[in-house]
């Protein structure tokens, strides 16, 4: 196994229990006969603390969690993944832990339902703090906390530490909360959305306009790969060849 590398890495962000159903996904009226059901730890910013974790041995979470039983559920899954929760507090509320429905098809395909529940709690007092006491050399976000507290950390921070930013789910945001993501990390309707333009095989045209948007950026093509681009040149990374799909949560 590789030796993991010594950057500090503060993930910023959600962390949700995922109720999982295997079964036909249901269209508006229609109840449909599941086959299995699993409970899962999930949530974007979790995700994002996990996978780094792999690499890094010094990652941290900052969020927030209900003051239920799974709230501790979540808070001991990042603790066995060697993810530090320090920073990870309970709300001040009643609200409850973050939770996702996800309902997954025999092809791997899903929809989801979440509710933010504690992570909207989050705030830039404690995002302030916890960045003070660290000293991250990244910052990893996604768009599952307060808009409000997204933006604040963008404007304050992505000139002072690098940001990697997975704008998911999409939101609309100033262009210029962005220019300093490095890389700036979006799928392909997301990029449809931002960029204004149809996410086809034309990749300079792709790479030149993100060129003008942030540092670098990252477009991820799912069975296709993904798009690197950094100052007006681009990379296309092949996707692993995969047998059968299983569940395509998280993939991301």
């Amino acid at each position: 196994m590789a030796p993991k590398l010594s950057g500090k890495v503060l993930v910023i962000g959600s962390i949700n229990t995922d109720f999982i159903i295997h079964s036909s996904i249901p269209i508006p009226g229609e109840t449909i006969i599941g086959n299995t059901y699993a409970k899962r730890i999930g949530g974007k910013g979790a995700n994002q603390a996990v996978a780094a974790s792999r690499i890094s041995g010094n990652v941290s979470f900052v969020g927030r969690i209900g003051k239920d039983s799974e709230g501790i559920l979540l808070k001991d899954s990042l603790h066995v993944n060697g993810v530090s929760t320090e920073y990870l507090l309970e709300s001040e509320n009643s609200v409850n832990s973050g939770t996702a429905f996800v309902v997954v098809d025999s092809k791997g395909e899903n929809a989801i339902s979440v509710i933010p529940g504690a992570n909207h709690s989050l705030t830039i007092e404690q995002i302030e703090s916890s960045i003070a006491d660290f000293l991250p050399d990244v910052i990893l976000l996604q768009a599952e906390i307060n808009v409000d507290v997204l933006k604040e950390v963008l404007r304050k921070y992505s000139t002072k530490s690098r940001v990697i930013f997975n704008l998911a789910p999409f939101i609309n945001i100033p262009k210029d909360l962005v220019v300093n993501c490095n890389p700036l990390i979006v799928n392909e309707l997301e990029a449809q959305e931002l960029l204004g333009i149809e996410i086809k095989e034309s990749y300079e045209e792709i790479s030149n306009i993100f060129s003008k948007i942030c540092k670098s950026a990252i477009v991820t093509l799912g069975s296709q790969g993904a798009l690197i681009c950094v100052e007006n040149t681009y990379e296309k990374i092949p996707a692993l060849p995969i047998k059968q799909v299983i569940d395509s949560t998280g993939a991301g």
